[in-house]
């Protein structure tokens, strides 16, 4: 039988959709799963694909169904199974092969396992899939980590099997060890932020509107409440309803009102909370980047991001336009986004008092607000805190316009 260009370990959801994108875009692959029983069910499972697909019942028979030099797709859970699982593929691999770790990894286990494996002939990949279920098997967003001569190895089956936006593939080099998995983990937060902030537009519609009203107006009230669903999986739910027993359920305040005015500032409400999240997590990524010395392409994780992602969105093209045009490190100060920002942000200001008045918890809305009005303030307060630390602690401070540090005349009141 003909050999496999790639392998994949672990056939759950993710790892069996991922192993049927490969082999449905003409890439033959062998895999292998702990139980006997998943790889015979994903093989009489995988249909027309199945002469593309080499079931492996040990890691010996895995490795010797890949052609040379072997790239090797784990997908397994993250933290010790992964060192576990490179730990039994040292003994069965050779030199130049790619050990790939696909799974949700925390980026630092991603830079020590690239450390740990450097010098022993096997090559590392950490990286990010984004996508879920429907992602893996048709097309998800990939963010890869490693050296660049080991994407180049595996650059023609990843671009094949990922998304596509106007033909450009959603995968690409990030940068050395963990940059995949750290812009994975960007990804997720930017995506966390952005659910919770169409459940916050989705409370205000729900309990100051009436959700029948905003189903009327084809708001998509499925998506916000599959957004909500998530947030529900709360573990102080207990904690929750002691403190409404505690406080009583006074409900939240219909809003009245010009509806369609206040269904406009809720649309324009999202848009800026989103443009500030994405903000941040752009930001962050720029820290880490000079930090880890990663050299992250801002434009190309813009552009990955634009399909196959959980958080794929229009603006991303704007965004990877502002970074390629040479945008600041902060979204915010991109002249596209200065324009968008000015429009939308006195409608999050609005919402986010309305809201307030009523006795709707909205804390990601509001936190978008106060990052925008505490970034666009020239001078904040943490001169005061640099006050108070000196009067406790006598830790000093600094001046405007003047060299050193000083210490105010606090007298005898000042801790020693």
């Amino acid at each position: 039988m003909e050999k496999a260009e790639i392998g994949l370990i672990g056939l759950g959801t993710m790892g069996s959709n991922l192993a049927l994108n490969i082999a449905e875009h003409g890439h033959r692959i062998a895999v292998f799963n702990r139980t006997r029983a998943r790889t015979d069910a994903f093989v009489e499972n995988s249909g027309a694909l199945r002469d593309m697909v080499v079931p492996c019942y040990s890691l010996e028979e895995l490795a010797a169904a890949i052609r040379p030099p072997r790239p090797l797709i784990i997908m397994v859970l993250a933290g010790k199974p992964v060192d576990e699982q490179i730990e039994a593929l040292r003994g069965v691999l050779s030199d130049n092969d790619i050990v790939i770790d696909a799974g949700n990894a925390n980026f630092r286990d991603t830079m020590r396992r690239f450390s740990e494996l450097s010098g022993s002939g096997l090559t590392f990949i950490g990286m990010g899939v984004s996508g879920g279920e429907e992602g893996a098997r048709h097309g998800p967003s990939i963010m890869v980590g490693g050296t660049e001569d080991s994407w180049k190895r595996v650059e023609k089956v990843l671009t094949a099997i990922s998304a596509k936006f106007k033909d450009e593939p959603c995968a690409a080099w990030l940068g050395t060890d963990g940059a995949g998995h750290f812009v994975k983990t960007i990804h997720n937060g930017i995506e966390y932020a952005d659910m919770q902030m169409i459940a916050e537009i989705y409370g205000i519609l729900r309990d100051g509107l009436g959700v029948i009203e905003a189903q009327q107006l084809g708001i998509p009230a499925t998506a916000i409440e599959a957004a909500v669903a998530a947030r529900v999986l709360s573990s102080i739910k207990d904690e929750r309803q002691a403190a409404e027993k505690a406080y009583g359920n006074i409900g939240v305040t219909r809003i009245s009102g010009d509806k369609d005015a206040l269904l406009k500032d809720l649309e324009l409400a999202l848009f800026a909370g989103k443009i500030a999240a994405y903000a941040q997590g752009f930001a962050v990524m720029s820290g880490a980047s000079k930090e880890f010395n990663w050299n992250l392409p801002m434009p190309t994780i813009a552009k990955i991001w634009r399909a196959g992602c959980i958080i794929r969105s229009q603006m991303l093209d704007t965004m990877a336009e502002a970074f390629s045009g040479g945008a600041s490190t902060n979204l915010l100060m991109a002249p596209a986004f200065i324009s968008l920002m000015q429009e939308a942000h006195p409608s999050l200001r609005r919402v986010v008092a309305r809201a307030s008045e009523a006795g709707a918890p909205v804390p990601a809305l509001s936190s978008a607000l106060a990052y925008f009005d505490s970034y666009r303030q020239g001078r904040g307060t943490s001169n005061l805190i640099q006050a108070q630390r000196d009067f406790f602690g006598a830790h000093g401070f600094e001046r405007i316009g003047e060299q050193g540090a000083f210490h105010g005349p606090w007298g005898s009141g000042a801790a020693g």
